[in-house]
């Protein structure tokens, strides 16, 4: 019994000596982990996965820092239960997505924007000189936003093909993903080696996919498009004019909509490709 009472005052009285709060986004309420705490005495801690902070009785001011959040300085006697940060927004371009195709041609932005785990699509059709060819890389044109957002065309994402659906001719089947990449350094083209997958161009053509990765590799970083926010993630090329004739197609779909009849139509042609063999 005696041990028991000991154990009690000691829990109590650390639970005294420790301040514990709860960070969250101010819009969304979603907790928000990984946030980096400064005790400003050469001691950092992080958020944890509940985005729970705990901060030793000594330290008597903190600065909460989170990347795609505004930095807050505060005096820990004033903390409360939650604490809230707002998210630091920054200007990019639109993009306007289509359910049917226009006719003729439209200016469009020079840039793509979609969420966190959307796939954008182009489809490369067969011709007498990639048919049966062996496809040696799968080529992006990365861009950064025209506003701000400055060298996200080094964020990571993933490859992919897919096939030809022989009914509907948008995204079939995903044939090839590739491991998460990057581009390390500024140039035209960004390629993805496959030769030693052996991917051969089919009659019916094949989809080239860039797939944004999950919120965690992007710190969950938000942008304001000007028409609210958005996801933070790599930006492909877009054809700055839509030709309704043209046999480059190009479609989008979200995360949350992972099935056949997502697929949306772009009103214009993001720039990938495929590299064949000689």
């Amino acid at each position: 019994m005696k041990n028991l009472i000991i154990l009690f005052l000691f829990l109590t009285n650390l639970s005294f000596s420790q301040t514990t709060f709860v960070l969250k986004d101010s819009e969304t309420t979603e907790v928000l982990p990984k946030a980096t705490i400064d005790f400003l005495n050469g001691n950092v801690t992080h958020s944890d996965e509940n985005g729970k902070v705990v901060i030793p009785k000594e330290v008597q001011e903190i600065e909460i820092s989170h990347l795609g959040y505004i930095s807050q300085r505060l005096k820990v006697s004033e903390i409360k239960e939650v604490v809230l940060l707002k998210q630091d927004f920054f200007e990019v371009e639109k993009i306007t997505i289509s359910s049917k195709p226009k006719k003729g041609k439209k200016s469009i932005g020079k840039g793509y924007h979609g969420s966190f785990g959307s796939e954008c699509a182009v489809l490369i059709p067969a011709t007498e000189k990639n048919i049966d060819k062996r496809i040696v890389a799968l080529k992006y044109k990365l861009v950064d936003s025209r506003y701000t957002m400055k060298n996200n065309r080094y964020l990571p994402f993933r490859a992919c093909i897919y096939s030809v659906d022989s009914i509907t001719q948008k995204p079939d089947k995903k044939i090839f993903r590739s491991d998460v990449v990057s581009m390390k350094k500024k140039q035209k083209w960004f390629s993805v080696n496959i030769d030693s997958k052996n991917i051969k161009m089919p009659k019916e053509g094949l989809f080239i996919v860039l797939e944004a990765t999950d919120g965690s590799l992007y710190n969950y970083l938000r942008i304001n498009t000007g028409s609210g926010a958005a996801d933070a993630i790599p930006v492909v090329a877009v054809k700055l004019f839509y030709n309704s004739k043209s046999p480059n197609i190009s479609y989008y779909r979200g995360n949350l909509e992972k099935r056949e009849d997502s697929w949306k139509l772009i009103e214009g042609h993001f720039l990938m490709d495929f590299e064949f063999e000689k």
